[in-house]
């Protein structure tokens, strides 16, 4: 049962990876809120005296928004006995409940903080620098007289209470920690007698299932009451244009509103662009993508293009979800994506830079010019018409002097023979002699290509054998600190033979203990179930250690 909560991407077993809701959807911060919002009607202010914090705020002053603390403040904070704070960090989510903040430091009643984490083994007590930043943070702006050091004398405290058995249920985990401290909180608080019930034995898995059904019930009519408001206000818009348009009020009585709401509620909606065939791409096959006159990336090619970097936009290893300015993006990030695209792309900027020629056809293909002049004259244009209308602007000036060269020594002529002979005098006009040429040559070259390939990995594949090396995952970042053991093509490891794409690698070091291998067998899933075992890797993705990827 999936019960991720919004965050980045996970940090050890932390949940809630990627850019979804509050139970693993989509629906982003709004229903977080929506959530809190519902849990304190239920809960009521007459239990004790609280306040809860908007669940990205803490985030925020992370990453250096302003007047944060200010709106943090506008929540009562020293004037409420508790206040809920959610923290998110790498994607998992922890409470910070600051307690008796209003009361003076250095006393049983004074101010103290609990922090209650349900993965005690990502090591919650890391976040105590920025914890404590926040707290002086908090004094200060409000105007307080206390010390640096006396601010930092204030307890946190980390008790034991029930941890999460998946790997995304640390939302639903944070948000059953708020509601029950909520319900049985003490009016007043004291350092030496907090909460008695924060114990591991505080509540039982079956009572967490309980309040995600709750939550998610809540969550659905939440959705189903906002597609009923907007299929509303759409159908209200549709009939304010019919009434302006026509003096006819009968046809408005007519139209079929129930039917209408009925069916924008059944409609489905596509899911996010993956772009698997660039990110799953082998690392020496690249997508060729042609730029306009005014550096647009068009054609396939550009679309291809466009879809990839908006899976980089969205991915939250790289760029954090809780920033919504570009120029508020750490410069340490932005870097590290842009080296992740030239990555990609090194191959073409360098095929383009080569190049000399350059068409004026736009997103338009050569194809669909041959088409639309058959059906236009009647006649086919040979290669020759085709390259002088496709590298020729419509004020008649070629588009560069290397293509005005290739015009005026006319493309059609055959070179060696003089004055006379052109390709249709010799071969004739048919199209179909050339394809079937070209045809041949390509299946040629292909077969060439494919053995010359094969050389080479065989002839790379024995250069590393007993050698140390590093392993990159499919994003080029190092995994794996182990040593090539074989590559012996017919041996079986992991349940098939190496082949001609794989190394046998023992794993001496982890680098990252939770990534994927790339072939998996019924007990190893992920790095860390193969620590001092050997493993099937890509060939192209294994480096000899020290060695620049």
């Amino acid at each position: 049962m999936r019960r991720g909560f919004r965050g980045e991407k996970s940090a050890k077993r932390g949940g809630g990876g990627g850019r979804t809701g509050i139970l693993g959807r989509g629906e982003g911060a709004n229903s977080e809120g929506e959530s809190h919002r519902h849990m304190w009607m239920e809960i009521g202010k007459e239990h004790v005296d609280m306040e809860y914090v908007d669940c990205l705020l803490f985030s925020m002053f992370l990453n250096g928004f302003d007047n944060v603390i200010q709106w943090i403040l506008k929540k009562g904070v020293f004037s409420n006995t508790y206040t809920f704070v959610p923290i998110v960090d790498g994607g998992h989510w922890n409470l910070l409940i600051l307690c008796n903040f209003g009361k003076p430091l250095h006393k049983d009643c004074g101010p103290c903080m609990i922090l209650l984490d349900s993965l005690h083994m990502a090591d919650p007590l890391s976040k105590e620098p920025n914890i404590r930043r926040f707290v002086r943070e908090l004094y200060k702006a409000s105007g307080r007289m206390e010390t640096s050091r006396a601010i930092n004398s204030i307890p946190l405290l980390l008790p034991k209470v029930p941890q999460q058995n998946g790997g995304e249920e640390c939302g639903v985990f944070m948000l059953y920690y708020m509601f029950l401290f909520a319900m049985n909180a003490p009016k007043s608080f004291s350092r030496t007698s907090y909460p008695y019930f924060l114990s591991e034995h505080w509540f039982s898995y079956d009572d967490v299932d309980v309040f995600e059904k709750k939550i998610r019930t809540f969550e659905k009519r939440c959705e189903t009451e906002a597609a009923e408001c907007l299929a509303r206000k759409i159908d209200s818009v549709e009939m304010e244009d019919k009434v302006e348009g026509t003096k006819n009020s009968e046809i408005i009585k007519d139209m079929p509103v129930n039917e209408e709401i009925s069916s924008m509620e059944k409609r489905k909606t596509r899911g996010p662009t993956c772009s698997h065939e660039v990110h799953g791409m082998e690392s020496d096959k690249k997508i060729n993508v042609e730029w306009n006159d005014v550096g647009q990336p068009v054609g396939p090619g550009g679309r291809s293009l466009r879809t990839f970097l908006s899976t980089v936009a969205r991915n939250a290893s790289k760029l954090p979800i809780d920033i919504s300015i570009w120029s508020k993006i750490p410069k340490h990030l932005i870097e590290d994506v842009w080296d992740f695209i030239k990555r990609r792309s090194e191959v073409n900027r360098k095929n383009k830079g080569v190049q000399k020629i350059f068409h004026c056809a736009g997103t338009q293909t050569f194809a669909d010019i041959r088409k639309a002049e058959l059906q236009k004259s009647g006649q086919e244009m040979d290669r020759s018409e085709l390259f002088i209308v496709t590298h020729t602007r419509k004020d008649g000036v070629p588009v560069n002097s290397e293509c005005a060269v290739a015009i005026v020594n006319k493309p059609g002529r055959v070179r060696g023979l003089g004055t006379g002979p052109t390709p249709a005098t010799l071969w004739g006009r048919s199209t179909d002699v050339l394809k079937d040429e070209n045809k041949k040559l390509g299946d040629r070259v292909k077969d060439l290509e494919e053995r010359i390939a094969k050389l080479e990995r065989t002839d790379s594949k024995f250069q590393l054998t007993s050698k140390r090396v590093k392993l990159l995952d499919m994003y080029g970042s190092q995994v794996v600190i182990g040593n090539v053991m074989s590559t012996d093509p017919p041996k079986i490891v992991m349940g098939r033979p190496i082949g001609q794409d794989f190394y046998e690698v023992a794993i001496l070091l982890a680098n990252k203990p939770d990534s994927p291998l790339f072939i998996k067998d019924h007990n190893r899933k992920t790095i860390k179930d193969a620590i001092g075992s050997h493993i099937l890797w890509f060939l192209e993705y294994v480096y000899l250690s020290g060695a620049s990827t």
